[in-house]
């Protein structure tokens, strides 16, 4: 039972944190808009995922 309780509890903080995680993509999104707007190619914000 305690275990059950506290895998809900995880599973809660796990989907808080998704939430969290897709709001501040969409304001990176924004940012990133605004400044290609701004600098056009002059700035690079692309990840390297190598």
């Amino acid at each position: 039972k305690c275990l059950e309780e506290a895998k809900e509890k995880k599973l809660a903080e796990i989907a808080e944190l998704e939430t969290k995680c897709s709001d501040l993509k969409g304001v990176m999104t924004e940012l990133k808009t605004q400044l290609y707007a701004k600098f056009g190619s002059h700035i690079n914000l692309e990840t390297d995922e190598d």
